[in-house]
């Protein structure tokens, strides 16, 4: 697999780009911090907003790295944050993935994760 690291997307609707350090109060005030989106996931909710700067950090900086996913769902027009969506290769040789995906409760059920 020829990995590309996490490229700009475009659809009619939305724009998934790269997270940046500024999308730290859109995301933690729209899922970080809470309990319904981070029910399924392997952490806990954020209990402020120095937390999800420190993961936005670490987030940028894997970038770097061609075989890390990370996007940030933004709505047309505008460049707000309303969620994330995540692709990480587990093993490349056995052709192994995970995905997950986080949305501000608001922008639910609108079919912005299946678009």
């Amino acid at each position: 697999m020829k990995n590309i690291g996490t490229q700009t997307l475009e659809t009619d609707r939305l724009i998934l780009r790269r997270f940046t350090v500024e999308d730290a109060e859109d995301a933690f005030y729209g899922w970080f911090h809470d309990d319904d989106a981070s029910r399924y996931m392997r952490w806990k909710p954020h209990d402020n907003i120095a937390q999800t700067r420190e993961l936005l950090l670490k987030i940028v900086a894997d970038y770097e790295k061609a075989d890390q996913y990370r996007w940030a769902v933004t709505l047309k027009p505008g460049n707000k944050a309303i969620g994330v969506i995540g692709f990480t290769i587990e093993n490349e040789y056995d052709s192994v993935a995970s995905f997950a995906y986080m949305l501000n409760k608001a922008y639910r059920n609108r079919g912005i994760i299946s678009e």
